[in-house]
């Protein structure tokens, strides 16, 4: 059994850092004496909460149009879908990867994790969208209605494996990331700065607010869900900056990555707080 120490050439033995053995006990504790560039982590969430809303949106409003390419029935729109984790979930490791000290081996396991739910439910929405799309073409091609068991697989891929197993896959992979990122760099603190010289922290943070309450009202019962969600994480890490005196105006940019997501996560439940006041909780239709 090991007693925590290393030998040395000398024969004397030096403790082993926990950071070594895949665990740290000190993630909210004294702040690192050598944060990450902030500009870089700054500019690193507003790309990723950039590409992140275009990948979302760009596939829904570009028009079905599958005569862009020789393969039938293949848009541009699909082409984007297949593309979102290749640019996407890169953007976040980056993040996550530029904490300092880096992240223990637990952590970047669980980020692991996090990447094969937003990897899978990705895949599984984009093949499930690209099956439906090909039997409502051929449906509008052929002008009749589809066999019963046609209709009843065609209902089936989209009501289970794309709106179910690939949204909420995908979300769960996006905010299991997201947390893991909050965590490995609430330890790096920096002097404050104005509000307008923050607005990059405004701007990232509105992005993914926007994007997270998109999903959740697209999401079967989503939004009653996203309401607790983002309810729960906003306070929590609004909890925690409270404890480190970094919470308000005065402390723009103490503690950038945190400060983007309890606003992202604020904004995201002002959305979906309006959205069911106005559509219920149902969110996606499923009939």
């Amino acid at each position: 059994m090991s007693s925590g120490y290393r030998s040395t050439p000398q024969g004397e033995h030096s403790p082993i850092d926990s950071h070594e053995l895949g665990f740290d006990d000190t993630l909210l504790m004294t702040p690192t004496l050598h944060p990450p560039s902030r500009p870089r982590l700054v500019l690193l969430s507003c790309l990723s909460s950039t590409f992140f809303l275009l990948l979302l949106l760009l596939p829904v409003v570009i028009p079905d149009d599958h005569t862009q390419f020789d393969f039938p029935r293949f848009g541009v729109n699909d082409l984007l879908r297949i593309l979102d984790p290749f640019i996407n979930y890169p953007l976040l490791y980056l993040l996550f990867n530029s904490a300092r000290p880096a992240p223990s081996r637990t952590l970047t396991t669980l980020f692991a994790l996090s990447s094969v739910l937003y990897i899978f439910g990705s895949t599984a929405h984009t093949m499930s969208a690209l099956l439906k799309h090909s039997i409502e073409q051929i449906k509008a091609s052929q002008g009749a209605s589809m066999i019963p068991a046609v209709e009843e697989a065609y209902v089936y891929t989209r009501n289970v494996w794309e709106h179910i197993v690939g949204h909420y896959m995908y979300a769960a992979g996006v905010f299991f990331a997201s947390v893991l990122i909050v965590v490995v760099h609430f330890r790096a603190s920096y002097p404050p700065v104005s509000v307008f010289r923050g607005w990059m922290l405004v701007y990232s943070g509105t992005l993914s607010g926007i994007l997270y309450a998109l999903v959740s009202t697209q999401l079967p019962y989503a939004p009653l869900i996203g309401i607790v969600v983002f309810w729960s994480v906003a306070a929590t890490i609004v909890f925690f900056l409270w404890k480190e005196g970094d919470l308000g105006i005065r402390r723009c940019a103490t503690r950038p990555i945190p400060q983007i997501y309890a606003w992202s996560a604020t904004v995201a439940l002002i959305l979906t707080i309006v959205w069911t006041a106005i559509k219920g909780i149902k969110g996606r239709n499923l009939d």
